[in-house]
């Protein structure tokens, strides 16, 4: 039973890892579409034809996204590069 118990909290644990991910890289995406508005009469296009400026936003969203996940797997790579060089030393 306890090894039951044991294996659905880790499973369990990895799930949430997973959600939180992407919850950090879609949060910039979030403040983008709060702070630009997801009108098409909305003050940061003025004067821009709405097929141009609603590419460029979808443009810049993936790539502030693609930026993110980036970023997070460098940080995350670094910190087990450091896990394993510390093992390492240990012994």
């Amino acid at each position: 039973m306890d090894a039951t118990v044991g294996f659905i909290n880790i499973n369990q644990n990895r799930r949430v890892s997973q959600l939180t991910v992407l919850s950090v890289v879609f949060m910039p995406l979030n403040i983008l579409a709060g702070i630009g508005g997801m009108s098409e009469f909305s003050m940061m296009t003025t004067g821009i034809p709405w097929p141009v400026a609603y590419g460029a936003f979808s443009v810049g969203m993936l790539f502030i996204g693609w930026m993110t996940f980036v970023a997070l797997k460098f940080f995350e790579n670094r910190k087990t590069k450091n896990k394993r060089l510390a093992s390492r030393l240990r012994k």
